[in-house]
């Protein structure tokens, strides 16, 4: 039995799923993705990170319950972690002592291969294992184009970005992204008066821009976008517009332990929380509409996160102020036309997307040989069998279709001249020098500065 493990590490909790790997993910090609919906789900726990000391005593913890429960030896592991990755290494900064580093876990536990992801990349990889039909809601159809970058925005405690695009062997590579953390950027007179509030409101509590200037605390789009955005709308427009406050509403919005949550949840009994609202969702749609100009994702635009399933009726339909956000951009609002927009109706899809990964791992670790059934199709990828030209092949590759002459001769020049240099130079110099030299017996001679 090979077993992989899939983490979801966050600053609260810590939680583990541990899978058998179904013998097909494991004998496909590495042109192939692997499908996590094959494999089964032998062990899930989770675990309050302040029970235990460091982050070594939680997976030890699980892995002697899945040792008493028959399941020993993990092949792969993934961790999705609550913050930047650097060289497979993490730093929890709200945790002391919290230092995961992918190498000493491998040793420590003797796990063949260990991967950490940011969290989010771990929603990208979560993208590849949707069922579009049944887990999402579209909002644009557009037109999927094969191998074109995927985009994914999603707003909950925080707002989080990231993108893919097709790596070298023909695969689908998220990368992280701090797009979240940008400047938030008004579209009219009142989000200017909400920018010179939070200013105002962020100045007056210290937080300071970093330089020695007078500048005035910088904003991010975080700032409004997220659980925590919705009540600094509310909170400045219960400052703008005192005369429609209802006071009991407002007293119990204040007082809540999740003040996001409190607004979403009377808004439709009180107008300025609805207002909040709707104000936070056109901005949020104007970000979407942003990451789409930033990647042109043809391959795919998906809104993910806590907020946009729970609020599903806000989002979709012509009438959504958030979709008029998303897809107003003035002269380039062409662009966005053929974009394929979906909202993810999942929240498992990080999880998800850890247990992709961990099943890359596990298949480049094992090396066993493919299936003799034949390559399966990416799940995200070419539509055929053969490699894009964009496509810089791997040595090792074998094509299934062989393309025409001369895509192969572009692939194999540049795949040379991106690594023997000189000798791509040479070889040109001599093709002119022959081309010339034939020319000349061919015409008689060429003159000096003649073109050709």
């Amino acid at each position: 039995m090979v077993l992989v493990l899939a983490g979801d590490i966050g600053g609260t909790n810590a939680r583990f799923t541990l899978f058998s790997v179904a013998g097909e993910n494991l004998h496909r090609g590495r042109l192939a993705e692997v499908d996590p919906s094959l494999d089964q789900a032998v062990l899930f726990e989770a675990y309050r990170n302040d029970d235990f000391g460091f982050f070594a005593d939680i997976l030890g913890t699980f892995l002697s319950v899945a040792r008493e429960r028959g399941y020993e030896g993990v092949t792969a592991a993934c961790f999705a972690v609550a913050g930047p990755v650097r060289e497979n290494r993490i730093n929890f900064t709200n945790r002391e002592g919290w230092i995961l580093d992918a190498e000493d876990i491998r040793q420590a536990f003797n796990i063949q291969a260990v991967s950490l992801i940011n969290d989010f990349v771990a929603n990208g990889y979560g993208l590849l294992t949707l069922n579009d039909m049944d887990e999402t809601v579209t909002l644009q159809e557009g037109a999927v184009c094969p191998n074109a970058p995927i985009a994914c925005v999603g707003a909950g405690t925080g707002l989080g970005e990231c993108f893919l695009t097709v790596g070298r062997d023909g695969l689908y590579q998220c990368y992280s992204s701090e797009g979240g953390h940008v400047e938030f950027f008004p579209r009219d007179e009142l989000e200017d008066q909400l920018l010179n509030h939070l200013r105002n409101k962020f100045a007056s509590q210290g937080h300071s821009t970093g330089f020695k200037d007078s500048a005035p605390p910088r904003i991010s789009v975080e700032r409004v976008v997220s659980g925590l955005g919705l009540y600094n709308v509310y909170d400045f427009l219960r400052d703008r517009f005192p005369e429609e406050r209802i006071e009991s509403l407002d007293e119990e919005i204040l007082e809540a332990r999740d003040r996001g949550f409190a607004i979403a949840r009377t808004a439709y009994d009180y107008p300025l929380a609805e207002k909040a609202v709707r104000m936070m969702f056109s901005i949020y749609g104007a970000e979407v509409g942003n990451v789409a100009l930033k990647y042109l994702p043809y391959g795919g635009l998906y809104v993910a996160g806590g907020i946009a399933p729970k609020n599903i009726e806000r989002i979709r339909g012509e009438g959504s102020e958030f979709l008029q956000s998303l897809l107003r951009k003035g002269r380039v609002s062409g662009a966005l036309q053929d974009i394929p927009i979906k909202v993810v109706m999942k929240e498992d899809i990080g999880i998800r997307g850890a247990h992709l990964a961990a099943l890359r791992l596990a298949r480049d670790v094992l090396e066993l040989p493919v299936a003799s059934s034949g390559p399966t199709p990416l799940r995200r990828g070419p539509t055929d069998a053969s490699v894009p030209s964009f496509i810089n092949v791997p040595d090792h590759a074998v094509l299934d279709s062989v393309p025409e002459p001369n895509v192969v001769f572009n692939l194999s020049w540049l795949n040379m001249t991106s690594r023997y240099p000189v000798l791509t130079s040479t070889l040109t110099s001599s093709i002119v020098a022959s081309t010339v030299a034939l020319l000349a017996v061919h015409f008689g001679g060429v003159k000096a500065g003649s073109r050709l």
